[in-house]
């Protein structure tokens, strides 16, 4: 479980635009490997590298999304990462057991301006953030890089074992069955019984025995009579998540227990009377099915 802490180690370095820069001589206890194969846009691209953790313990925190140090054939830095950005779509998460490996994705900044077409090199600091402020590093590089020669982008490394689901008004409920051995634990459990008017609202541990490379987000499923009978929240708030086996990723989860019989542009609360629930913990995939990673048993659910 994730209690906002860090383990320290690494030395945090965040050089700013126009520093000679270099990589601290504290070796980071979290390893970046693996540059870009082929050439980069001057912003918006990226690469998938690799992390492996020598640490004794498990790493696990919120990172900044700008994670990619930029030099000149000088050592100056031409792009750094923007502490102050950590993302206007939802956080992002990364988890790492001790001894083992996983994807993780890198992005060219853009702090600095666009660099100018050419040759550079990149570093990879991809910054975790603890609740006091402290900040350590997973620390990577030099790699050769080509800008304004290519449109590589990172990439997604989807679960295995996922499962599509019809979460819309009206649809039956049938439990997929998943293979991602994945686990979706409640902190708390759902309160019934309780008001109509009430939201459902809550955390959650995503436990993951593989790694992931993943935009997650979570639904709260409210049924009667094994079919949907709420509306799912509109929204594009997530949680990217890059994690390693055997570790596990912090969820929230809200529902406005909107009724599907009401008017959508005014919406009303479900009718009182008995119900089930359920959370899912879904992959963005833009399809329009939900893509799920693991799903709550449905409990019984009281609304007065």
């Amino acid at each position: 479980m994730y209690d906002g802490t860090l383990p320290d180690f690494s030395d945090a370095v965040i050089p700013e635009c126009g520093d000679i820069f270099a990589l601290p001589d504290r070796t980071s206890a979290l390893v970046v490997e693996g540059g870009p194969s082929e050439g980069l846009p001057a912003s918006g691209g990226g690469w998938n590298a690799t992390v492996t953790s020598s640490a004794d313990q498990l790493v696990q925190g919120y990172v900044t999304y700008e994670d990619v140090v930029v030099v000149d054939g000088e050592g100056r830095v031409v792009g750094t990462i923007d502490t102050d950005f950590m993302g206007a779509e939802g956080p992002s998460y990364v988890g790492i057991a001790p001894g083992e490996s996983m994807p993780v994705p890198l992005n060219m900044p853009s702090s600095c301006g666009e660099p100018a077409n050419g040759s550079y090199q990149a570093y990879a600091m991809v910054t975790f953030v603890a609740d006091d402020g402290t900040l350590e590093q997973a620390q990577g590089g030099p790699w050769p890089i080509e800008v304004g020669s290519g449109e590589s982008h990172p990439g997604d490394n989807p679960p295995v074992g996922t499962a599509e689901m019809d979460l819309a008004c009206g649809a039956p409920w049938d439990m997929p069955e998943l293979g991602t051995d994945m686990s979706l634990e409640l902190i708390d459990p759902i309160r019934t019984p309780r008001a109509a008017t009430d939201n459902i609202d809550g955390d959650a541990t995503l436990q993951t025995p593989q790694p992931m490379n993943e935009q997650l987000w979570t639904a709260v499923v409210v049924l009667q009579d094994g079919v949907v009978v709420s509306t799912l929240p509109g929204g594009d708030v997530y949680t990217s998540a890059a994690v390693s086996p055997g570790t596990s990723v912090p969820l929230q989860f809200i529902s406005d227990m909107h009724s599907c019989s009401s008017d959508p542009t005014d919406p009303a609360p479900l009718p009182a009377g008995a119900y089930q629930v359920a959370v899912v913990a879904a992959a963005i995939t833009g399809s329009e099915t939900v893509t799920a990673l693991a799903v709550t048993e449905a409990t019984e659910l009281v609304l007065r």
